[in-house]
Protein backbone atom coordinates (compact mmCIF):
# COMPACT_ATOMS: atom_id res chain seq x y z
CA UNK A 1 0.00 0.00 0.00
CA UNK A 2 1.27 3.46 -0.95
CA UNK A 3 1.80 5.87 1.95
CA UNK A 4 0.72 9.43 1.26
CA UNK A 5 2.69 12.22 2.83
CA UNK A 6 0.64 14.80 4.72
CA UNK A 7 -0.29 17.92 2.81
CA UNK A 8 1.38 20.99 4.33
CA UNK A 9 -0.87 23.69 2.87
CA UNK A 10 -3.76 24.30 0.51
CA UNK A 11 -1.56 25.50 -2.35
CA UNK A 12 0.43 22.27 -2.22
CA UNK A 13 -2.83 20.29 -2.27
CA UNK A 14 -4.22 22.17 -5.29
CA UNK A 15 -0.88 21.79 -7.12
CA UNK A 16 -1.06 18.04 -6.50
CA UNK A 17 -4.65 17.83 -7.75
CA UNK A 18 -3.89 19.97 -10.81
CA UNK A 19 -0.90 17.78 -11.67
CA UNK A 20 -2.81 14.51 -11.33
CA UNK A 21 -6.23 15.63 -12.68
CA UNK A 22 -5.81 18.90 -14.60
CA UNK A 23 -9.05 18.59 -16.62
CA UNK A 24 -11.24 17.28 -13.79
CA UNK A 25 -13.93 19.64 -12.49
CA UNK A 26 -12.92 21.26 -9.20
CA UNK A 27 -15.68 23.87 -8.72
CA UNK A 28 -19.13 24.49 -10.09
CA UNK A 29 -20.55 27.99 -10.15
CA UNK A 30 -24.33 28.12 -9.81
CA UNK A 31 -26.90 30.88 -10.09
CA UNK A 32 -29.59 31.65 -7.48
CA UNK A 33 -31.85 28.93 -8.93
CA UNK A 34 -29.11 26.31 -8.59
CA UNK A 35 -28.37 26.01 -12.30
CA UNK A 36 -24.72 25.40 -13.18
CA UNK A 37 -23.31 28.54 -14.77
CA UNK A 38 -19.67 27.50 -15.14
CA UNK A 39 -17.18 24.78 -14.29
CA UNK A 40 -13.61 25.33 -13.12
CA UNK A 41 -11.05 22.55 -13.63
CA UNK A 42 -8.23 21.86 -11.18
CA UNK A 43 -5.74 23.41 -13.61
CA UNK A 44 -7.88 26.56 -13.92
CA UNK A 45 -8.36 26.62 -10.15
CA UNK A 46 -4.60 26.53 -9.60
CA UNK A 47 -4.09 29.35 -12.11
CA UNK A 48 -6.82 31.45 -10.47
CA UNK A 49 -5.46 30.87 -6.94
CA UNK A 50 -2.01 31.91 -8.12
CA UNK A 51 -3.48 35.01 -9.80
CA UNK A 52 -5.38 35.79 -6.56
CA UNK A 53 -2.12 35.49 -4.62
CA UNK A 54 -0.56 38.06 -6.96
CA UNK A 55 -3.60 40.30 -6.46
CA UNK A 56 -3.22 40.11 -2.66
CA UNK A 57 0.54 40.70 -2.90
CA UNK A 58 -0.04 43.71 -5.17
CA UNK A 59 -2.42 45.13 -2.54
CA UNK A 60 0.53 45.11 -0.12
CA UNK A 61 -0.70 42.20 1.99
CA UNK A 62 1.82 39.76 3.40
CA UNK A 63 2.01 36.80 5.75
CA UNK A 64 0.35 37.61 9.07
CA UNK A 65 -1.78 40.48 7.73
CA UNK A 66 -5.54 40.44 8.16
CA UNK A 67 -7.90 41.31 5.32
CA UNK A 68 -11.65 41.64 5.63
CA UNK A 69 -13.60 40.18 2.71
CA UNK A 70 -17.13 41.27 1.81
CA UNK A 71 -18.44 39.01 -0.95
CA UNK A 72 -21.65 37.25 -1.85
CA UNK A 73 -21.25 33.47 -2.13
CA UNK A 74 -19.07 33.02 -5.21
CA UNK A 75 -16.13 31.15 -6.64
CA UNK A 76 -14.13 34.39 -6.33
CA UNK A 77 -14.65 34.36 -2.54
CA UNK A 78 -13.37 30.78 -2.29
CA UNK A 79 -10.41 31.43 -4.57
CA UNK A 80 -9.46 34.66 -2.80
CA UNK A 81 -9.74 32.96 0.61
CA UNK A 82 -7.67 29.95 -0.48
CA UNK A 83 -4.98 32.23 -1.94
CA UNK A 84 -4.91 34.26 1.28
CA UNK A 85 -4.59 31.21 3.49
CA UNK A 86 -1.91 29.68 1.23
CA UNK A 87 0.16 32.85 1.59
CA UNK A 88 -0.36 33.25 5.33
CA UNK A 89 -2.92 36.05 5.17
CA UNK A 90 -5.83 35.84 7.60
CA UNK A 91 -9.28 36.55 6.17
CA UNK A 92 -12.03 38.15 8.23
CA UNK A 93 -15.36 37.42 6.53
CA UNK A 94 -18.09 40.04 6.57
CA UNK A 95 -21.72 38.89 6.39
CA UNK A 96 -22.97 40.90 3.42
CA UNK A 97 -26.61 40.02 4.12
CA UNK A 98 -26.82 40.79 7.83
CA UNK A 99 -23.87 42.89 9.02
CA UNK A 100 -24.51 46.58 9.63
CA UNK A 101 -21.86 49.26 9.23
CA UNK A 102 -21.37 49.16 12.97
CA UNK A 103 -20.70 45.39 12.87
CA UNK A 104 -18.25 45.85 9.99
CA UNK A 105 -16.37 48.43 12.03
CA UNK A 106 -16.40 46.25 15.17
CA UNK A 107 -15.13 43.13 13.38
CA UNK A 108 -12.41 45.02 11.54
CA UNK A 109 -11.17 46.84 14.65
CA UNK A 110 -11.29 43.68 16.77
CA UNK A 111 -9.24 41.77 14.18
CA UNK A 112 -6.88 44.67 13.36
CA UNK A 113 -7.75 44.45 9.67
CA UNK A 114 -5.33 46.14 7.27
CA UNK A 115 -7.66 46.19 4.27
CA UNK A 116 -11.28 45.50 3.28
CA UNK A 117 -11.75 43.82 -0.11
CA UNK A 118 -15.35 44.13 -1.29
CA UNK A 119 -17.20 42.65 -4.21
CA UNK A 120 -18.80 45.33 -6.38
CA UNK A 121 -22.08 46.57 -4.91
CA UNK A 122 -21.98 44.80 -1.53
CA UNK A 123 -21.12 47.96 0.40
CA UNK A 124 -23.86 50.09 -1.18
CA UNK A 125 -26.11 49.85 1.89
CA UNK A 126 -23.28 50.33 4.45
CA UNK A 127 -22.81 53.78 6.00
CA UNK A 128 -19.29 54.75 4.84
CA UNK A 129 -18.64 56.52 8.16
CA UNK A 130 -18.07 53.04 9.66
CA UNK A 131 -15.42 52.25 7.04
CA UNK A 132 -13.21 55.31 7.55
CA UNK A 133 -10.64 53.47 9.68
CA UNK A 134 -9.69 50.99 6.96
CA UNK A 135 -8.60 51.07 3.34
CA UNK A 136 -11.41 49.73 1.12
CA UNK A 137 -10.70 48.12 -2.25
CA UNK A 138 -13.47 47.15 -4.63
CA UNK A 139 -12.70 43.76 -6.18
CA UNK A 140 -12.48 43.92 -9.96
CA UNK A 141 -10.95 40.55 -10.80
CA UNK A 142 -7.63 38.77 -10.56
CA UNK A 143 -4.60 39.71 -12.68
CA UNK A 144 -3.56 37.45 -15.55
CA UNK A 145 0.12 37.25 -14.56
CA UNK A 146 1.87 34.47 -12.66
CA UNK A 147 3.14 34.99 -9.10
CA UNK A 148 6.72 34.90 -7.99
CA UNK A 149 7.49 31.63 -6.22
CA UNK A 150 8.05 33.47 -2.94
CA UNK A 151 4.33 34.37 -2.70
CA UNK A 152 3.50 30.85 -1.48
CA UNK A 153 4.84 28.71 1.29
CA UNK A 154 7.33 26.22 -0.17
CA UNK A 155 5.94 23.05 -1.74
CA UNK A 156 7.87 20.03 -0.54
Amino acid sequence: MKTLLPINNIHEHIVSLANSNPKKTALLTCNAEGDIVSEITYQELLQQIEAAAVYLHDLGLKKGDRAAVAFRNSSELLILSWAAWATGIVTVPMDVKRDTGELYQYKMRLNKVKLLIAQKGVLDSIDKAYLQDVEVREFSGFPAKHPPQSVFFPVK
